[in-house]
């Protein structure tokens, strides 16, 4: 019995050595980078594709060189300079009114009157009160 068992066991630690000799090192997991939060104004662009929707600078007044740019609400602001973005990221709404964007008109809607019928709410019964037992 000893011998089956020394058997058995000389087996499986050589299934378990054979199993594991491929040679070649296990791959070394690469890490994920962690999530940036989402913020309503982009890190500056690099892409001179993007055309800016102003001319000046809403920081300086000086001219935009479009190689300083920030997407902020679909809209791709330009600057003059490379300090000019972060002022604006900073607090977006101080500089947009400098922008002098056309303002969008939204269209009046009207909403149709819609009469709702007369509909009468039946009572809720009472519940009649549980007698009292004397003695109780």
């Amino acid at each position: 019995m000893k011998w089956l068992s020394m058997m058995m066991l000389i087996c499986a630690v050589a299934v378990m050595g054979l199993a594991g000799c491929d040679n070649e090192p296990a791959p070394t997991p690469t890490p994920t980078p962690a999530p940036t939060p989402k913020t309503d104004v982009d890190p500056p662009s690099t892409d001179t594709a993007a055309k800016p929707v102003n001319a000046d600078c809403p920081i300086d007044g000086k001219p935009v060189d479009p190689q300083y740019t920030v997407k902020h609400e679909k809209l791709i602001v330009g600057f003059c300079c490379e300090n000019c973005p972060a002022k604006f990221t900073e607090d977006p709404g101080k500089y947009l009114a400098k922008l002098n964007l056309p303002e969008v008109k939204v269209p009046d809607i009207k909403v149709p009157d819609v009469k709702v019928p007369d509909v009468k709410v039946p009572e809720t019964p009472k519940v009649p009160e549980t007698p009292k037992v004397p003695g109780s």
